[in-house]
């Protein structure tokens, strides 16, 4: 019965529910801003990928274009990226962001400490689980800060408009 009750609710919400990048939603709630110690631009050159690795880049990066969760950048920051094959054969394409982090004036909200999160369920019958997929890409970037998360592939320069994976403060925004 529970199973029943549960399709009817998600066929009810359909939209609430992604199964592509193209299909997820975008908060109006809040953005994230990015705030620097100093202002010298972090640019490095692209890392070095093999020809079969950097036509699955290609292939990343254009899915990201047509979800217009990134764009082309002429930014003078450029992060480089590397490409991470998943356990399922997939592949994650990652900014490498450390640099940016160290510049990255630290956001001071409190991050909530498993074991306090699992005693409030002590007792409780019932709870629920939800992994938002792409959790970070439904929410946007401050405009002012887009230019701060480009990267660079060897095929281009790009900049995220909404939150990327591998930034300090994106845990505390979400």
């Amino acid at each position: 019965m529970q199973e029943d009750e549960l399709m009817t609710m998600v066929n009810e919400f359909r939209d609430c529910f992604a199964l592509n990048l193209h299909e997820l939603g975008m908060t109006d709630i809040t953005e994230m801003h990015i705030q620097l110690h100093d202002d010298t631009p972090v640019s490095y050159k692209p890392y070095r990928l093999p020809y079969s690795e950097r036509l699955v880049v290609r292939d990343i990066v254009n899915e990201l274009l047509d979800a217009k969760i990134i764009r082309d950048s002429n930014s003078s920051y450029a992060s480089p990226i590397v490409l991470v094959k998943k356990k399922n054969g997939e592949h994650r394409l990652c900014v490498d962001y450390r640099a940016l982090n160290k510049k990255t004036i630290k956001d001071s909200y409190p991050m909530p400490v498993i074991d306090d999160q699992l005693d409030r369920l002590s007792g409780k019958v019932y709870f629920t689980s939800l992994d938002l997929k792409s959790g970070y890409y439904q929410i946007p970037m401050a405009e002012g800060s887009r230019h701060l998360t480009a990267f660079v592939t060897p095929d281009g320069h790009y900049e995220y408009t909404r939150i990327p994976f591998g930034l300090v403060n994106a845990p505390a925004v979400f």
